[in-house]
């Protein structure tokens, strides 16, 4: 850390000249009833000065000697200093070892003015260059003790802190309406969703098939394929009864939109489980070859689109599963249950996972994707209440799915990826605002500390 030249009455000093640096320890479960405030570095948020997620502890479950501090002195994580941990606290207490407390000499350092010092890109450059070991950084006794620190009067000490903290409460304003940003998208794109499948998110085209003429055509299809399936068997489909697929039960599912249909998946495409048959003695051999292998935390990832995969199988592998196509969606129903994602290449999955292959004369994929989103919630009360959660695949095949004509379909799938597209642009502008003000705030403190605040 170069030391710059500071304004007239300033001069540079090192923290053991104006600060004590060490503090009286205390064995908390000598006192197992007592409550103590006692914080630990996870208790002080990263760069704000603040502390968060305190509670009063009890004795017996403090283990080891602890720091005594009061309402006078300041806290420094030495662990990690990178992280940028100091508070001055309002109130007494004990801290773990490596919140290290400070205590400043009242009739030359502000405690505050300490705190902010701390936590300025000078102090996280010194420390950067000075910390010692790998896993768990820290910094050593010696350069905390020899730590530069630019001393200006008393009163401009304080007049530096009350005015850093002014427009640190501007900054704070900023920075929490751009962090309900993320969770107002959210909202945001479920408002999307359920407003499509109101069927008011497009407008509906008169000249669109009616669903209920498409679901003909689907229920037709099956037929045939029924028969052309004892056919090709040498068996007469005028000897066997046709068993019609299901419709759901629609006496207390909402009126749809004029051209659509409530229906099931079943009837819009293959529905099936994954296969994973592993045997522990062939387990080696079903990894490592050329056909990939997603399982349900690489569809909880996939945000829609499955592009990535951390798994492969060989050809044993291959023998004992099943390579669904590109496009097919991705059902999870064990784990986290319904997570949605449509596949954006040819792979295997575990039984843990249901694929839907849609009959693409009946319904986009796209659009049940989107449409499994909103049911989640729904699906999820199908699940026992243990500790490992799963649905079946009857529940999926039992599921009333809205459907609306074919081109509608499409024009809704445009229309949510054109709003959730919208959203994203925004959630970037968000974050890139973020980390324009965590800029403009390590801005501040530099200015400050070089005497530039007016």
């Amino acid at each position: 850390m170069e030391l710059c030249e500071l304004p007239a009455g300033w001069k540079w000093t090192e923290l053991a000249r104006v600060a004590k640096i060490r503090a009286e320890q205390i064995l908390p479960s000598k006192h197992p009833s007592q409550f103590f405030n006692y914080l630990a570095l996870e208790n002080i948020e990263q760069g704000s000065g603040k502390v968060v997620s305190f509670a009063p502890t009890r004795g017996n479950s403090i283990k080891s000697n602890k720091f005594k501090f009061t309402n006078r002195h300041v806290l420094y994580g030495k662990l990690r200093p990178y992280l940028r941990k100091a508070i001055a606290p309002d109130f007494e207490g004990i801290s773990a070892t490596d919140l290290l407390p400070l205590l400043p000499e009242d009739n030359i350092l502000n405690r505050h003015y300490l705190v902010w010092w701390l936590l300025s890109p000078q102090i996280l450059e010194y420390v950067v260059a000075k910390q010692a070991g790998v896993k768990m950084p820290r910094l050593r006794s010696k350069d905390l003790a020899q730590m530069p620190l630019p001393l200006p009067s008393l009163p401009e000490q304080k007049r530096i802190v009350a005015k850093i903290e002014s427009l640190f409460v501007q900054s704070r304003l900023a920075r929490q309406a751009l962090e309900r940003v993320p969770v107002l998208m959210a909202q945001f794109r479920r408002a999307v969703l359920a407003s499509a499948f109101r069927g008011e998110l497009v407008e509906q085209d008169p000249s669109d098939e009616p669903a209920v003429l498409l679901l003909e055509h689907v229920r037709a299809e099956h037929r045939r394929k029924w028969e052309e399936g004892l056919r090709a068997k040498g068996r007469d489909p005028a000897r066997y009864t046709y068993h019609e697929p299901e419709l759901p039960d629609t006496s207390e599912l909402p009126e749809l939109p004029e051209g659509w249909v409530w229906t099931t998946l079943p009837l819009l495409g293959e529905l099936a489980r994954g296969k994973s048959k592993h045997r522990p003695r062939n387990e080696k051999r079903l990894y490592s070859g050329p056909y990939p292998f997603i399982q349900t935390g690489d569809i909880a990832r996939a945000n829609g689109i499955v592009t990535r995969y951390s798994q492969t199988y060989s050809e044993l592998g291959l023998a004992q599963s099943r390579l669904w196509p590109k496009g097919t969606l991705c059902i999870t129903i064990a784990a986290n249950i319904a997570d949605t994602a449509i596949l954006g290449f040819d792979s295997c999955f575990p039984d843990s996972v249901v694929g839907f292959i849609a009959n693409e004369v009946a319904c986009d994929v796209c659009f049940v994707e989107y449409y499994m989103r909103t049911v989640k919630d729904r699906l999820e009360q199908f699940a026992p209440a243990t500790a490992q959660k799963n649905i079946n695949l009857n529940t999926l095949q039992h599921l009333a799915v809205s459907l609306p004509p074919l081109a509608e379909q499409r024009r809704i799938v445009t229309k949510i990826e054109a709003l959730f597209a919208l959203a994203g642009i925004i959630e970037q502008a968000a974050s890139a605002s973020l980390r324009r003000a965590e800029q403009v705030d390590q801005s501040i403190l530099a200015r400050a500390f070089r005497g530039e605040l007016e």
